[in-house]
């Protein structure tokens, strides 16, 4: 380092270690100085004469602008004492090179962790590694405070990168850390946010660390199990649900431990407590059966045959979730058990999309029945199924608003389509101007769960997490290959596009509909 380099550098921690935070303290102590005199206001007395009132208001003039003169006093000399010390520290040449060097390198560490705390998830990107592992490990440290606010400051923290970033290349030294972290917060947890943030950031220590981790698994398993059975909240009760089946999901190579967390969901779901737990009870239940149907069919026959009766009620529930949630359930296991889907087809739409690929329900109710008996299910009427999705599909229910019908008519086409035996589902997401398609129920339910799981942050695992690669196959591959590049393609109008309603696309055209409605009004006055 250069001699001019040491001396600005020197000046620069000066200035910062001298900055006005202690003379404005100084100054607070000076109004709020104990020797400072109250003049009291009112009328003189009556038994002073004016010379004596003269002399007195006099007094105490001259008493208290010697106090407040000690005082400023006090404090200039305190501040240009410390100015003179570091001045003449820095003449004598006090600090070494190294010194300076690492307190300059540790004020930008702290400012910039400052901002990295600040930031919101979208913008992670933009920190080092090294930035985000200093933050990290001042969120851990919250997070095992004893104040609560804090202990929920460190855990929400934590659990946006996690969701925002994929850390497990530069964080393995604290990876027992996080997952402690959360396991005792959940155990104990004082309010309703902690227990979630607490609950979610095991789902998300899983997405980061657990890939094929049976040892973890083994772990969590009985601990999340205690917390579903204890817990009074259906809240919590809902999220350790879906985080113990994305765990064994992710965690797990034996399809046998699938079968138990399906028990779990049936249970919760026969025996309604609210529509938050029935319906993620329902998506944990159809994140299991692509396990269990891709590696055993006849188990998954058999559960599927003792839950059809509850997942048939639940179509005529009154929350357009659960609703939804139940009809892809069935829809789904039609696919694992028929092995209709063609799984090894790109999923990546290229600028070349074949618009011709647009489904038609023209499936007869013969083939239909013929198909649920191919399934085992002649205990029910299928097409009385097929009837009833149809009409769930035009939805002309008047007890439910029309954002509610919109959603179930978009989903139940599909359905429909699906269960008919007619096409495949076909659902397409726009990521930074690339279109990726899921054409099966079994990455339909999988990507239902990771967006509950991820939320916003689902971009940046689809392209920085490794584990993502395999369970979406190639549109992941090819996305991440193309470095992004490109334009987006034209789809067809009868998918469905998967839009985050917090997304910049969401905003802008939220933003252009006004700017359309208040036109339509003013054209309508002319």
């Amino acid at each position: 380092m250069s001699q001019s380099g040491n001396d600005l550098l020197r000046q620069a921690l000066s200035n910062y270690s001298s900055s006005g935070k202690a003379i404005k303290f100084e100054d607070q102590e000076a109004g709020n100085a104990p020797g400072t005199l109250e003049i009291p206001s009112g009328s003189k007395s009556r038994h002073q004469s004016p010379s004596q009132s003269r002399a007195q208001s006099t007094a105490q003039s001259r008493a208290q602008s010697r106090v407040q003169s000690r005082v400023q006093s006090r404090a200039q000399s305190r501040s240009n004492s410390r100015d003179q010390g570091e001045y003449r520290a820095d003449e004598r040449g006090e600090l070494s090179e190294h010194e300076l060097t690492q307190a300059a390198s540790k004020l930008s560490m702290e400012e910039s962790r400052r901002d990295l705390l600040k930031s919101s998830g979208d913008k992670l990107g933009q920190f080092s590694s090294e930035q985000l592992s200093s933050a990290l490990s001042a969120l851990l440290d919250k997070a095992g405070e004893k104040r609560l606010t804090t202990r929920e400051e460190g855990l929400q923290g934590i659990c946006s990168i996690m969701a925002h970033k994929y850390i497990a290349d530069f964080e393995q030294r604290n990876r027992e850390g996080y997952l402690d972290t959360f396991k005792r917060c959940l155990r104990s947890y004082k309010s309703l946010k902690e227990g979630l943030l607490s609950a979610r950031g095991i789902a998300l220590w899983f997405l980061q660390f657990g890939e094929n981790d049976d040892s973890a698994y083994s772990d969590i398993y009985p601990f999340l199990a205690k917390v579903i059975l204890d817990t009074n909240s259906t809240a919590i009760k809902s999220q350790a649900i879906l985080t113990l089946a994305f765990a064994n999901f992710i965690s797990c190579e034996d399809y046998r431990d699938s079968i138990e967390i399906l028990e779990i969901c049936s249970k919760q779901f026969s025996n309604w407590q609210s529509a938050e737990l029935t319906m993620m009870s329902l998506n944990a239940y159809g994140l299991m059966m692509t396990v269990l149907g891709s590696s055993n069919s006849d188990s998954a026959k058999q559960i599927f045959e003792k839950d059809f009766d509850i997942h048939y009620e639940l179509l005529s529930c009154d929350d357009v979730d659960v609703r939804v949630a139940s009809s892809e359930n069935i829809a789904l296991m039609y696919e694992l058990l028929t092995d209709y889907s063609n799984e090894d087809q790109s999923d990546y739409e290229s600028d070349e999309y074949d618009s011709d690929s647009d489904f038609e329900f023209h499936a007869s109710k013969s083939s239909s029945h013929k198909r649920g008996l191919d399934l085992g299910l002649a205990s029910y009427d299928h097409d009385e199924l097929v009837d009833e999705l149809v009409e769930m599909s035009r939805d002309s229910n008047k007890k439910h608003n029309k954002k509610d019908k919109q959603h179930q008519k978009q989903a139940l086409r599909l359905v429909v389509a699906s269960v008919a035996g007619s096409s495949n589902p076909s659902i397409k997401m726009n990521l930074k101007n690339h279109i990726v398609r899921f054409s099966s129920w079994t990455k339909i339910s999988r990507l239902n769960t990771f967006k509950t799981i991820c939320s916003n942050g689902l971009y940046m695992h689809f392209v920085e997490n490794p584990i993502m690669h395999p369970i979406f196959g190639s549109s992941i591959n090819s996305l991440v290959a193309s470095g992004l590049g490109g334009h987006s393609s034209s789809g067809n109008h009868d998918e469905r596009v998967v839009v985050d309603p917090k997304s910049d696309m969401a905003k802008y055209r939220s933003m252009n509909m006004k700017k359309m409605r208040s036109n339509k009004n003013i054209n309508s006055f002319d």
